[in-house]
């Protein structure tokens, strides 16, 4: 009875290496994977850039982002490298923000803001593929809700730093912030053991080899969502 009890209780995080990486690369992650977020608007305005540009790249930005979701998730679900596609793009951002606010022309711009919406199709997906490899599917809804919290709880605190450390030290304190936030992610990452994800799990699948293989792009026609039949089936 004791044993089954264990069984069905949610691994403790104190206990495990992994899922405490997991929670602080989901803290870091908040600021890391926007690159300069809401910072960028401000910046750019008071280099003469007017509200409807900066809406028109964020419009473009969003459209690109949402049409290479698919090809990213696909990515996502054949590679066993969640870790390097986390950890890539987060350097990338870091990298393209960081050339934009000492650059800030048209064509880095543009470049910025498109592959910080590639990274945010790349990084969600491995983000999940992560967590449910390494807690599986019968706890992925309770590790996804500590996933929010620590998340969450990075966007207030890299807000009320960004707040502080413009007011004290202008744009060098963004510079800094994102640089520490972009080595917190990174650290958080390599602390996860590779060997505590199960990377069959990780794409949605059994843990036997018999198991039927993972669905094509077929699925997305074939099946409804499940809101959908409940309303009109």
């Amino acid at each position: 009875m004791s044993a089954d009890l264990t069984f069905r209780a949610p691994p403790r995080i104190v206990y495990d290496r992994s899922l405490v990486a997991l929670a602080v690369l989901n803290f870091f992650l908040a600021d890391a994977r926007d690159g300069l977020g809401p910072f960028l608007d401000a910046f750019l305005a008071t280099n003469g850039w007017s509200p409807m540009t900066l809406g028109f790249i964020a419009t473009v930005g969003g459209l690109i982002g949402l049409a290479a979701t698919p090809i990213c998730g696909a990515l996502v679900d054949a590679t066993p490298y969640k870790r390097a596609l986390i950890a890539g793009p987060v350097v990338l951002v870091t990298v393209a923000a960081l050339v934009t606010l000492i650059f800030p022309t048209v064509a880095i711009v543009w470049f910025g803001q498109i592959g910080t919406a590639v990274v945010g199709a790349v990084i969600g997906p491995a983000l999940a593929g992560l967590t449910l490899g390494l807690v599986g599917e019968r706890l992925f809804s309770q590790q996804i809700a500590r996933n929010e919290f620590w998340n969450h709880s990075g966007n207030f605190a890299a807000l009320f730093a960004v707040f502080v450390l413009v007011s004290m030290f202008g744009t060098n304190g963004v510079i800094w912030m994102m640089i520490a936030t972009a080595i917190g992610t990174l650290i958080a990452i390599f602390a996860i053991k590779p060997d505590r994800i199960d990377h069959r799990v990780a794409r949605g699948l059994a843990h036997d080899d018999g198991a039927p293989g993972p669905s094509g792009y077929s699925v997305l026609v074939k099946t409804r969502g499940s809101s959908f039949s409940r309303s009109y089936c």
